[in-house]
């Protein structure tokens, strides 16, 4: 009867040094895939933050085009007004 509970007592502690290796590599695992996540949401925050930057860009560019294409027309509108004035003031220098 002691042999048989020196034999189980050996399997037992067998079985949990077993069952504290597995143990320890899921722990090992678990550790390695936060440290991954870690690395995994950094990179998602820096391109998610250059995705915004070239955005905000992209917003800029457009109004400085729309301010040029203002100014532009606007000149083009100045360009028209001292036409008619030359043209006027040929007319009443020729009259």
């Amino acid at each position: 009867m002691d042999a048989y509970i020196n034999k189980t007592a050996v399997k037992m502690a067998a079985l949990e040094e077993e069952n504290l290796a597995r143990l320890g590599e899921k722990e090992k695992e678990i550790i390695q895939r936060n440290e991954q996540l870690a690395t995994l949401e950094e990179k998602l925050k820096s391109e998610l933050a250059a995705k915004e930057e070239a955005q905000e860009l992209q917003r800029k560019r457009e109004r400085v085009e729309e301010e040029l294409r203002n100014k532009v027309s606007q000149q083009e509108q100045q360009v028209e007004l001292l036409k008619e004035e030359n043209k006027e003031l040929q007319v009443s220098h020729l009259s």
